[in-house]
């Protein structure tokens, strides 16, 4: 007779019991399947066929004024993971063609008819595989970087793709460029024949992963033609000639300008002479997290930027900043974006006066910008590719292509693939616009939100309105029904005996030829919030760094939160405060004190109402200070060239720099205005995602020292922040100065590892010598991430997520901490078996059956294993 599992949980109580004196009764018990653990994800499958966007959705994917024209997923175009994607167009045929980076190659895709994409072959990778791959075009060729070590610039001849006899086909390069091993990104500027690699790393390193500029007009014969390094690691850029309004920048020759996105930086540099590019400004802005690309619009009087990080760190929506740039000198940032949702922004282009984003989890957003200059922004329609979130986390879109003439637009999905899209209401005669994102409900009631219609090239014909998504239990309707732009409408929302929940709403207005909608969430209470969870930092936690950020475990039925921090256990005297974050995390700006208790609460929020978390208290670490030497000096300075030299410190400091001083710096060489010094940190693991792993390992470079001092020989002199006075020429006595760029850049940036000094002479017949240098590096303990069993461990290094397990003690070795892991035969769930074997070691040492780690296995063990009976072991952030 079959035992069934309900039966074994019935009889269990009975073995339970007896535990001590009987045999232990054993029942067949069937392994949790993969399904069983978690969420499995659905298999993708190709798609062929336009699915138009209808009542929010297409073919699953949520979606507005955007049509899903096809789908390929990455299995049919070479496999791996999906990067960068950039799109080419024979100017012979008219055809058109969809040019994607994978973690191992690139595809080409003919999307000449987008309902039948059609692949025609891969471009291996040059070296090994990487998560980074770029794209340009330029003259009938692809270029292509990745990160991937020593791979340089691929140059594919695109004209190949017009006669592929038995696709897929594998291409190989038509050239390749090797002036630098790996680069971040590319950047081309089709009007000058430049290519310009970002984030690059070369033999000498003499661009310093600054713009690396290549003279691309000859395809064949690419060739070096200087570097701007000034501003140190250039994560991506766009590069033009000028023709915007600044008369600085006008008039004679045309200038080549780049806009540069330095990680913490907009940094605008004229590159017109290649041989000595020159600095117009460098800017920061409030709330930077990574600065991390953006674009300019085509009167190059604005420039929109997107901020990799700032999402996860301060716990806003999607925010894009906007910038006027009239004055190159003088770029201003004017106002901010924020989209409906929380994702992660990477990548955006513009035209037309649309901004076509890829935003991560939330797929496609198209921004118009037509009514910027009345501070007015709206979104035109959207397409989401990851639909089972809009988290900030970096999963779904990578990048978006919008300047087919054909105005598909293509979008490379990281998991997914190669989506084709089409949006349908760029050319509405008039737009529709919420300036509410969201409409609160507590129980049943009434509400409201104005729409904006503004119509184009004069349209007054009248438009209708209906509203589409809206549950049982909720009515609403748009007032007046009909009416000719401009105008401004009341959309009303009656809610009665609707369940708890988000409901997100389409408006769509008509005028019986061309449709507009716009979407908004309408969010249902029945009740106020439940509390939210303190995770990190924990109540007690003691040497906490200053950069730590604070997480939060969900309160149910709140939608969003408030942050305080302050310095006293009544919040009287805050130092860090948030208001309606929809994340469950928060980094304060600028960092904290060392050495200070701080004491901290979350106010869990909706319509209902809102309840505090209790307030928890934590102490900073100390800052702990260390001398560094060089060991590689002296370096002689070569007098017949230009050299850059570079010496290397390496150090063990493991921690976050709160301070870096530069000391004895020290050495010969007449005419020092020949020489530029700079200070680059270790590759910097600061910016990472939500599981921890670094996702752009730059280094952080400063500028010491540039070209001053005229005829004036030799250096001796250290430098600090602090100091009161800039560097006197001579540059000799051994005094104490200010750097020419800030050191405080270095901060929280991790400080072991390598960091370099490099000095470069910049006019042959000089030489000399570099003698000594050290550093005073003072750093605080790493943050950690969001900790849910407060046991000061990571989630995304703890063996065990829910029980406090500070020793990680794992017996068996199988990633699962001992106390979270009761399955004593590792056959994939606790059973009768497991009961067992307990028996057999009760009231030893045995230290896999020691669970809670108190040196015996007792009645304490067996309750825990009791709690964890039919259960998989874990969970755990290591064993996946």
């Amino acid at each position: 007779m079959k035992t069934s599992t309900r039966a074994c949980a019935v009889l269990f109580g009975t073995v339970w019991g007896v535990f001590l004196g009987q045999s232990v009764l054993a029942c067949p018990v069937t392994p949790l399947s993969v399904s069983q653990l978690g969420p499995k994800a659905n298999a993708v499958a190709r798609h062929d066929e336009t699915i138009p966007c209808e009542n929010g959705t297409a073919d699953g994917y949520a979606c507005n004024n955007i049509d899903l024209v096809s789908f390929t997923p990455l299995s049919d175009i070479g496999g791996g993971s999906g990067n960068d994607i950039w799109g080419w167009t024979d100017n012979l045929t008219g055809r058109e063609y969809a040019i994607m980076g994978r973690t191992n190659g690139t595809s080409f895709i003919d999307v000449t008819n987008p309902d039948h994409p059609v692949y025609l072959g891969n471009l291996p990778t040059q070296t090994g595989n990487s998560t980074w791959r770029d794209i340009k075009t330029y003259n009938n060729h692809a270029f292509i970087v990745s990160e991937a070590s020593g791979h340089g610039m691929q140059v594919f001849d695109l004209r190949q793709l017009r006669n592929v006899a038995n696709p897929p086909a594998t291409f190989s390069a038509t050239t390749h460029y090797d002036g630098f091993g790996s680069a971040h990104n590319l950047v081309i500027n089709p009007s000058t024949g430049f290519a310009y690699g970002v984030g690059t790393r070369n033999a000498d390193d003499s661009c310093n992963g600054g713009l690396h500029m290549v003279n691309i007009s000859n395809v064949s014969n690419p060739q070096f033609a200087g570097c701007y390094s000034a501003d140190g690691y250039t994560h991506d850029a766009q590069c033009v000639v000028y023709t915007g309004p600044d008369t600085d920048y006008t008039g004679g020759s045309p200038r080549e300008i780049c806009f540069n996105y330095n990680e913490d930086t907009l940094t605008i540099v004229d590159v017109t002479d290649k041989s000595d590019p020159q600095l117009i400004s460098r800017r920061g802005y409030t709330g930077r997290g990574y600065t991390h690309q953006g674009w300019i619009n085509e009167d190059q009087t604005l420039l929109l930027l997107d901020d990799e990080s700032d999402e996860t760190s301060n716990g806003h929506n999607t925010r894009t900043y906007i910038w006027n740039i009239d004055d190159l000198d003088d770029p201003r940032m004017v106002m901010t974006y924020d989209a409906p949702t929380a994702a992660i922004d990477h990548n955006l282009y513009i035209r037309d006066g649309f901004a076509f984003q890829a935003n991560y989890r939330s797929g496609l957003r198209i921004l118009d910008l037509n009514n910027v200059d009345e501070g007015v922004v709206s979104e035109n329609g959207f397409f989401d590719v990851f639909p089972n979130s809009d988290a900030a986390a970096f999963n779904g879109a990578w990048s978006v292509y919008p300047y087919f003439e054909s105005d598909i637009v293509i979008v490379s999905g990281i998991e997914q693939g190669l989506f084709v899209l089409r949006p349908t209401a760029l050319e509405a005669p008039f737009t529709l616009a919420s300036t509410t994102a969201n409409l609160d409900f507590c129980g049943n009631g009434s509400g409201s939100a104005p729409l904006e219609m503004v119509g184009r090239a004069g349209f007054e014909n009248p438009v209708s309105f209906s509203v589409s998504g809206a549950p049982a239990g909720m009515s609403a309707q748009v007032t007046p029904q009909a009416v000719a732009p401009p105008a401004t409408l009341t959309l009303s929302i009656e809610v009665d005996n609707v369940a708890s929940g988000v409901y997100p709403l389409t408006v769509t207005g008509s005028d019986g030829v061309d449709d507009f909608s716009v979407s908004l969430n309408v969010s249902v209470s029945g009740d106020q919030p439940g509390s939210a969870a303190i995770s990190t930092p924990f109540d007690g936690a003691q040497n906490m760094s200053v950069f730590q950020p604070f997480y939060w475990l969900a309160g149910s039925g709140a939608f969003r939160y408030d942050v305080e921090v302050a310095t006293d256990p009544a919040l009287a005297n805050p130092v860090a405060v948030a208001s309606d974050v929809e994340a469950t995390t928060f980094t304060p700006i600028g960092g904290l004190q060392t050495d200070t208790t701080y004491y901290w609460r979350v106010r869990a929020r909706n319509a209902c109402g809102s309840v505090d978390s209790p307030v928890v208290s934590f102490t900073t670490a100390s800052e702990s200070c260390e001398v560094f030497n060089a060991e590689d000096v002296p370096f002689n300075i070569d007098d017949s060239s230009t050299p850059t030299i570079i010496s290397t410190l390496v150090t063990d400091i493991d921690g976050l720099v709160t301070d870096v001083n530069v000391l004895d710096l020290e050495g010969l060489h007449t005419y020092v205005q020949d020489l530029q010094f700079r200070l680059e940190g270790p590759v910097n693991t600061g910016h990472e995602d939500q599981a921890g792993s670094s996702r752009h390992p730059q280094r952080t470079t400063v500028t010491l020292m540039d070209r001053i001092c005229g005829a004036n020989d030799n250096f001796d002199l250290n430098f600090d922040d602090a100091a009161t006075t800039a560097v006197p020429c001579p540059p000799t006595g051994g005094g104490t100065h200010t750097p020419k760029a800030p050191l405080a850049e270095f901060n929280g940036v991790n400080g072991v590892g390598d960091w370099r000094l490099y000095v470069s002479d910049n006019f042959p017949s000089d030489g000399g010598r570099l003698n000594t240098w050290g550093l005073e590096l003072c750093t605080v303990p790493n943050v950690i991430g969001p900790d849910a069993d407060t046991d000061g461990i990571d989630n995304s290094v703890d063996n065990c997520t829910t029980v406090s397990n500070p020793d990680q003690r794992d017996s068996d070795g199988d990633g699962f901490g001992n106390i979270c892991d009761t399955d004593l035969n590792n056959d994939g769930v606790t059973n009768f078996l497991d009961l067992g074997l307990l028996r057999q070691v009760f009231f030893t040492n045995d230290v896999h059956a020691d669970f809670d780690g108190d040196g015996v296995v007792n009645f304490l063990d067996l309750g825990i294993l009791r709690q964890r009976f039919f259960s998989a072991p874990g969970p755990s952030g290591l064993a996946n």
